[in-house]
């Protein structure tokens, strides 16, 4: 793990060694792996209309720039595809504080979580830019599919 110090501002802020997230987050810890989104992939939205238009808003960007395509679902029992589960998750009962996400890129899938639509709007920008720095669009050997590999990371901002 390694933690990388960004002492500008007023407060302590850690910021990602191959990306800066702007504003800084409070804190970020990079675990040095990644882990690949590809065309086409799914995020599962919960937390109501409003979980699920940020995600919209969110896949409106990808494909502006990294150029991904991404759909939005509710959350399904029914087994999913193959690929990297991606979750945004709005849950007003979380011990985050109003505007504030939590985000962790992981091997086994993506989750930003917000107590409000503010945090969740906040973490989703997050979320783009370490894609669109951390791709620009690299492409699948043999296709023209385009493929983001994202560092794993765990985020936590809170205003």
């Amino acid at each position: 793990m390694r933690l990388v110090a960004n002492p500008a501002g007023r407060r302590a802020h850690w910021t990602l060694a191959l990306v800066a997230i702007i504003p800084a987050p409070q804190s970020v810890v990079e675990t040095g792996a990644s882990v690949e989104l590809h065309d086409g992939f799914v995020i599962e939205a919960s937390g109501g209309r409003e979980a699920q238009q940020v995600a919209a808003q969110f896949t409106e960007r990808l494909a502006t720039h990294p150029g991904l395509a991404a759909s939005v679902r509710a959350p399904s029992r029914q087994p999913r595809g193959a690929g990297v589960r991606v979750r945004f998750e709005l849950r007003p009962r979380s011990d985050l504080p109003a505007e504030g996400y939590r985000l962790v890129v992981a091997q086994d899938g993506v989750t930003l979580e917000a107590a409000d639509v503010a945090g969740l709007r906040h973490g989703a920008v997050s979320l783009w830019q370490l894609a669109a720095a951390s791709a620009d669009a690299t492409f699948q050997q043999g296709t023209s599919a385009p493929v983001v590999r994202l560092p794993t990371v765990r985020i936590e901002d809170a205003p």
